[in-house]
């Protein structure tokens, strides 16, 4: 379950888009504690319209080359990462985390990885 629902992210972000209320002002009257939210919910509807706000409880896996047309946008244009996680319907936390894999990395960091342990035994063929 989500905190914030459908329908609240989409009234607040309205209500600032109308230019009537503050990022405060809105988090004082709905009780959200980070204005961050309210920015991310802001920006994605400007972006991508009121839609994009729906909650979606689907797992969506990247391919290699997604990631790195994110952080290859990120890198190239002057703007934050609220903007680019608007622009690609994505967790501002993530394009952090793909970038920081990109810089430690390279493009090589941006593949899947597995997941879990790894074997501690091998098999022998007889």
């Amino acid at each position: 379950m989500t905190k914030y629902s459908t329908d609240l992210k989409i009234e607040v972000a309205k209500q600032y888009l109308s230019g009537k209320y503050s990022y405060s002002t809105l988090a004082q009257m709905y009780g959200i504690k980070s204005l961050s939210n309210i920015r991310v919910w802001t920006a994605k509807a400007k972006a991508q319209g009121f839609e994009s706000l729906r909650v979606t409880h689907q797992y969506k896996s990247y391919s290699p080359d997604e990631k790195l047309a994110v952080v290859d946008y990120y890198r190239t244009h002057d703007v934050g990462v609220h903007i680019v996680a608007a622009k690609f319907n994505i967790s501002p936390s993530q394009v952090c985390s793909w970038n920081k894999r990109f810089e430690e990395d390279g493009a090589s960091g941006l593949r899947r990885q597995r997941k879990g342990r790894k074997p501690t035994v091998t098999k022998k063929i007889p």
